[in-house]
């Protein structure tokens, strides 16, 4: 299906021409993610790092919705789309060019199901002996090019950040792609969380854990091309696209750098 309004991929060019570093030629779609998994390995010296605070992650007791891909330890599942607001379902939409390999995540968020749960030391951090983070829901902030993973579970705190190391491999005929590696890393906002519960203990020098790398994932997915009854608001997506892409410039220099 490639009835999408002519206005928005117009307008669309016109943005990215004008604030991208990207071919010209450049008409990206507008597609709906519909479901895959996330794949998860957790990483040795950020579990050291917790276990130094007091969390120690239970393996058994993972609840893990998916099977792993090859090489992964457990796995989450994606959440379908809902047409039932009362429902919650995947709303994360993304533009892709074909021609150019241009991929940029548009809007709405990625639901996870699963859990992981982490058996507490509670002299050394002042939480629940049995700790759980959860039904993580994905979305993508373009002021930093990076995905916040927040923990519905539980806190209701983006407790990781996620950086894509690039676009993901899309394989068009059959509406997938995946994104291997995905480099998951302790937020600030989880790192207060966790220093005040060590000050709650009694601590007085609590360990900071922000920016510690606590996995390796890799992102599968589905995905349709948006019907035209989706179609973004101008706002929006120049709003979008100008974060983003002042991002992308600020990348491009540093790695220049």
């Amino acid at each position: 299906m490639r009835n999408y309004p002519l206005s928005l991929l117009f307008g669309l060019t016109a943005t990215i021409a004008l604030y991208a570093p990207l071919p010209a030629q450049a008409q990206p779609i507008l597609y709906d993610e519909t479901g895959g998994k996330e794949s998860i390995t957790l990483d040795p010296d950020g579990l050291a790092v917790l276990e130094s605070i007091g969390l120690s992650v239970n393996i058994d007791s993972i609840e893990q919705t998916a099977e792993p891909a090859p090489g992964f330890s457990f796995a989450f599942s994606v959440l379908p789309r809902s047409s039932d607001p009362n429902v919650l379902g995947n709303t994360f939409q993304f533009l892709y060019d074909e021609e150019t390999d241009f991929f940029l995540p548009f809007s709405g968020s990625t639901e996870l199901t699963g859990s992981i749960f982490f058996d507490v030391d509670t002299t050394k951090i002042d939480l629940p002996p049995v700790f759980e983070i959860g039904d993580l829901s994905a979305r993508f902030d373009p002021a930093t090019f990076e995905f916040s993973l927040t923990d519905t579970a539980n806190t209701g705190l983006a407790i990781f950040d996620s950086q894509p190391p690039g676009n993901p491999v899309f394989d068009l005929p059959n509406q997938t792609w995946s994104l291997d590696p995905l480099l998951i890393s302790i937020s600030e906002d989880f790192s207060n969380f966790l220093i005040d519960a060590q000050l709650a203990a009694g601590v007085t020098d609590p360990i900071v854990t922000e920016g510690v790398q606590i996995a390796i994932a890799r992102g599968d997915r589905t995905f349709v091309e948006a019907g035209s009854t989706q179609v973004p608001e101008p706002g929006s997506a120049l709003a979008v696209l100008t974060a983003a892409s002042a991002a992308l410039a600020v990348g491009k220099r540093r790695r220049c750098a």
